[in-house]
């Protein structure tokens, strides 16, 4: 099961990417827990559900336009590391902006209960008691 958590969490950052909005609500739907959270670094909110995991996609959309590139996907049993790299302009600014980070998920009965985003592998991988 656990690398089909990981082609899930994969298929979110591609829909996202793709900015196939049809694509996105069809996985959080089928793949999210009720009481799935989102905890952003990049906005320092958490986000709630499924409207919460569209909410932080249009916030982080609306502030750089970014495109999310998935470089790494590891399979940690109940979690999923990913190891991305955001790429976008300052909505105000223009400003290239490119950002290097991790994103721990962790699933509960099949379904993505909580995710967290990190600065790097490193402090993902250190919050589920690991090192690289």
């Amino acid at each position: 099961m656990s690398q089909e958590n990981v082609e899930i969490v994969r298929a979110v950052y591609d829909a996202t990417a793709r900015r196939d909005r049809d694509a996105l609500d069809a996985i959080l739907t089928e793949h999210l827990a009720p009481e799935f959270e989102f905890e952003a670094l990049l906005t320092g909110l958490t986000y709630k559900g499924a409207t919460g995991a569209r909410e932080l996609v249009d916030d982080i959309q609306d502030t750089v336009g970014y495109t999310p590139e998935v470089l790494e996907a590891v399979d940690l049993g109940e979690h999923v590391l990913l190891v991305v790299r955001m790429a976008g302009r300052g909505s105000r600014s223009g400003v290239p902006v490119t950002q290097q980070g991790a994103v721990l998920f962790t699933f509960k009965a099949d379904k993505i209960a909580l995710a967290k985003s990190f600065s790097s592998k490193a402090e993902a991988l250190e919050a589920v008691g690991l090192t690289e």
